[in-house]
């Protein structure tokens, strides 16, 4: 469940346009990963999306406009 979170982190961060460089810093810090790792997180989103795309993209719309409004109602929370 952790590796699925750090997932789920990594398609937030590229989802809401965050270069990949910076998504990357960001996850090592907010996990304890080298930066390594938190490519590979990366890399494991961009599959995923990728098997996606060729099914379903009207479903890969779906989940990321689903992810920018739950990043958009935690903004309004931090307010």
């Amino acid at each position: 469940m952790q590796l699925e979170e750090r997932y789920r982190a990594a398609e937030a961060l590229l989802s809401v346009g965050i270069p990949p460089s910076d998504a990357v810093r960001q996850l090592a810090l907010q996990y304890p990963v080298s930066e390594r790792q938190a490519e590979s997180y990366l890399s494991f989103v961009y599959q995923r999306w990728q098997r996606l795309a060729p099914k379903d993209d009207l479903t890969r719309r779906d989940h990321l406009i689903k992810m920018a409004h739950t990043a958009y109602i935690g903004a309004l929370k931090d307010k």
